[in-house]
């Protein structure tokens, strides 16, 4: 019985025919994929334009801007090459603060700082408005030693309550305007300069991978 199960093993690994060796033509085939979306896409040319080698080399020209443009660097994060990129603003001055106030602004802290001035502003006004009159009625009816006192008290309130004015009112605008700027200084637009010939499509490099590795194959079997 084990002799006979052992003739049919070998019989059957007979008819299967030799081991054929693995091909390499379907992982040449393979299409490379952007390294930052992992997508390889038809229309869009996948560039390889700095120092890594394989597969992580390959990116998309737009996927790569973006990452930059949101990372804040000009580098490769892997072979730390400098790309040659121009930098432009995405907005100008007045644009910028138009679409700062409608999108990225905090409101609610804006429309507290709004209301605050908007009570504030009147009261100090009044404030200053009734120490000057009070100080002008005194200097009619007192003496002069009590005058200058009392003036000076007055005198005394009055810049106090206008000084913490201007200064809340200098310590918010300069808060919003902080906030703008760093927004205004983040939003630019970051574009690859094609500098040199290794800025090569994917299309070359796979072809020149394909050839090199089909001549080697040719040179093996011979």
């Amino acid at each position: 019985m084990t002799i006979g199960k052992r003739n049919k093993r070998a019989r059957s690994s007979a008819s299967l025919g030799p081991p054929k060796r693995p091909s390499t033509t379907s992982v040449h085939n393979e299409q490379p994929a952007c390294r930052i979306c992992q997508e390889s896409d038809p229309v869009q040319t996948l560039i390889s334009p700095c120092r890594c080698k394989g597969s992580v080399g390959f990116v998309h020209q737009k996927c790569l801007e973006t990452w930059l443009q949101v990372s804040s660097t000009t580098r490769c994060e892997l072979c730390h090459y400098e790309y040659q990129v121009e930098v432009a603003r995405k907005y100008r001055l007045c644009p910028s603060i138009f679409v700062w106030l409608v999108y990225h602004a905090d409101h609610r802290h804006i429309f507290f700082d709004f209301m605050t001035g908007l009570i504030l502003t009147p009261l100090v006004v009044a404030g200053i408005y009734l120490c000057v009159v009070t100080s002008s009625q005194y200097r009619q009816d007192n003496e002069i030693g009590a005058l200058n006192l009392t003036v000076s008290g007055i005198g005394l309130l009055c810049g106090t309550i206008l000084a913490a004015y201007l200064i809340w009112l200098i310590a918010a605008i300069r808060h919003h305007i902080i906030r703008w700027h760093e927004f205004w200084t983040s939003s630019y637009t970051v574009r690859i300069v094609p500098a040199s010939p290794s800025t090569r499509s994917v299309r070359s490099l796979a072809s020149e991978e394909n050839s090199t590795d089909l001549s080697g194959s040719f040179s093996d079997e011979d």
